[in-house]
């Protein structure tokens, strides 16, 4: 795998020359490049980040500029035979390479890409403009919650507005970009163990609540629902319109800065379904249940409204791309399958720091966690971590609710 040294290897100086040429408007003279981690922490199981810095002159001013580089897994073997066998990595290039880079023109929801490779994306460095992660371990305040909304309406309306200038539908032109990645029910494919083991670990970690006479009932209609009936509504809806989804919006892939302007990052999992999916997953990953119930009201309003701005923007009519009481309808439709969703990626990004390191640095306990028995993680890390445990439970219980009133 690589060595500190070898990472220099991902970009070559007449890659960074080009990158530079990209950046400015006025010529530049490149003088050298180096590519350093982006934090001394683990900070992703899908992809490696560094940062790229080039020094160079204009107008006989030395100076030099960052960038972001998104990565093939460089250190850990086991994660990159499963980020290129699950196909995650191709699947964001060609995103960048086809589609991103042109609804970004339509709507800066996420950060500017400079270049690409098989191996590596280079992107815009946000922590140049004030751009952070908040602390994944707390709830969305409101002000940011509205933000993030607002954000992702303007990222779904963009779909609307590109499918429209050039009368396609995305599935059509792009059935690559828009492949299901996160789930797999191909028998042996990566994403298909990850999926088994991790539904079985859901389970699992119900067995741990309070006794209940329905427990195994609920298990097994959980395991009902993930085998037999989510894979219809992972697939783009013939009921309602769809728009390029992100799916994976909890807090280490959105961006705040001072004035609390949000950003998304990270696109290896998109999809191609109803806004309303998105939407509900973005809620229940980043608040708090008991405040969401209370509020969702008030955060369908700012979404649709925002999504109305945008398309008025180019003259379009939100009842014919969205009209509320069909965006509101499939938001039922859609809950069980995003609690669902909500429930299985909180195996994994609620855990500690700690916990996340002690996996993503070592061969075996990544392949593990990911392929084997994640609950022998999750369940000492339920029962040590009080703070895991809680924010588990804020969408396991209300997931346990709605698959017992089906019973």
């Amino acid at each position: 795998m690589a060595t500190v040294a070898a990472l220099q290897k991902l970009l070559s100086k007449e890659d960074c020359e080009k990158i530079l040429k990209r950046s400015f408007d006025q010529p530049a003279q490149f003088l050298a490049y180096r590519i350093t981690k982006f934090h001394d922490n683990v900070a992703g199981f899908l992809g490696d980040h560094f940062r790229l810095t080039i020094q160079f002159t204009t107008k006989n001013t030395p100076a030099q500029k960052t960038y972001f580089i998104k990565a093939l897994p460089q250190f850990n073997r086991n994660q990159m035979d499963y980020v290129e066998e699950a196909g995650i990595f191709k699947k964001e290039v060609l995103l960048y390479q086809n589609l991103l880079t042109e609804l970004l023109k339509i709507n800066q929801f996420g950060p500017k890409c400079y270049f690409i490779k098989d191996d590596s994306i280079v992107l815009e460095d946000l922590s140049t403009k004030g751009y952070k992660m908040l602390s994944r371990f707390n709830y969305l305040d409101e002000k940011h919650c509205i933000s993030m909304v607002k954000t992702l309406a303007r990222y779904h309306a963009s779909t609307f507005i590109y499918e429209n200038k050039w009368k396609i539908k995305l599935d059509e032109k792009f059935p690559e970009e828009i492949k299901e990645t996160c789930f797999s029910y191909v028998e042996g494919q990566p994403r298909q163990k990850w999926c088994v083991t991790v539904s079985k670990c859901v389970n699992d970690v119900i067995k741990l609540l309070p006794s209940n006479e329905h427990h195994q009932k609920i298990c097994d209609k959980f395991l009902k629902f993930v085998f037999e009936e989510l894979p219809t509504l992972l697939k783009p809806s013939k009921r309602f319109r769809n728009v390029l989804t992100h799916d994976d919006l909890w807090c280490n892939n959105m961006l705040f800065n001072n004035k609390q302007d949000c950003v998304f990052v990270d696109f290896q999992l998109v999809r191609y379904t109803p806004p309303a999916y998105d939407f509900l997953v973005t809620l229940l990953l980043n608040l708090e249940n008991s405040y969401l119930e209370t509020n969702l009201e008030m955060y369908v309003d700012r979404y649709h409204s925002t999504v109305q701005k945008e398309l008025e923007k180019y003259g379009l009519d939100i009842n014919v791309f969205l009209p509320k009481t069909e965006f509101i309808e499939s938001l039922d439709y859609y809950k069980l399958a995003a609690f669902t969703e909500a429930a299985m990626y909180g195996t994994h990004i609620y855990i500690s720091k700690e916990l996340s390191n002690h996996i993503a640095e070592d061969f075996n306990n990544y392949n593990e966690f990911t392929f084997l028995n994640r609950s022998k993680f999750v369940i000492k890390e339920f029962q040590d971590n009080p703070q895991f445990r809680d924010r588990f439970c804020n969408v396991l219980v209300p997931l346990m609710k709605i698959l017992a009133a089906t019973l």
